[in-house]
């Protein structure tokens, strides 16, 4: 008895010859391409969901929104944990936050860049409350420089902003960031 292994290669020859047809080929290109469209069409549906359970934000909670995140994602700074570098023209060079003590716990969960958002380790309402009072009483004892309002960044929620006849529109503003010297936006809450 002849085994498969042991067949002449003449027996093979009508598989091969159905194997390099042209039908095949195609077949097996449309059956590529449509179990292609299949896996993009899932994570495509995963990803937006997952875009749409960030909440509301500074981005519209519509495809169109989640097309424009997902192009910025391409330019987006990946590791949230360690600055990118500053410009040397950003005075000062060296960042204002240099004297915080380490955190002691693990850092939050994030995900999204616009929205971006703390997906564990969400604050006590009465921590959102006192930060929330800490920025009213310092809109209140500045009251030439500084307002409160709703976010131009997030679109809801308390921020605190530059006074629209403050710094943000003298001549030294350059430094600042687009937000910050467009709208005077200097930090915003999120809702709990």
């Amino acid at each position: 008895m002849v085994t498969f292994l042991e067949q002449p290669h003449d027996a093979f020859a009508p598989l091969l010859a159905t194997l390099n047809s042209p039908a095949f080929r195609h077949i097996l290109a449309t059956a590529i391409t449509i179990g292609a469209l299949a896996l993009a069409y899932r994570f495509i549906y995963n990803d937006y969901h997952a875009f749409l359970a960030l909440g509301p934000g500074g981005t519209p909670s519509t495809f169109r929104g989640y097309l424009r995140i997902t192009y910025l994602r391409l330019y987006a700074h990946r590791d949230c944990l360690t600055p990118p570098p500053l410009t040397p023209d950003l005075l000062p060079s060296s960042g204002y936050l240099l004297r915080l003590p380490r955190r002691a716990s693990p850092r939050p969960k994030v995900a999204g860049i616009a929205p971006q958002r703390q997906l564990d380790q969400r604050p006590l309402r009465r921590i959102h409350d006192a930060l929330e009072r800490a920025l009213r009483d310092l809109a209140d004892a500045h009251p030439c420089l500084l307002r409160i309002g709703t976010s131009a960044a997030e679109k809801y929620g308390f921020a605190l902003f530059l006074n629209a006849t403050a710094a943000v529109r003298r001549k030294g503003a350059a430094h600042l960031n687009e937000t910050c010297r467009d709208t005077g936006e200097i930090c915003h809450l999120h809702d709990m």
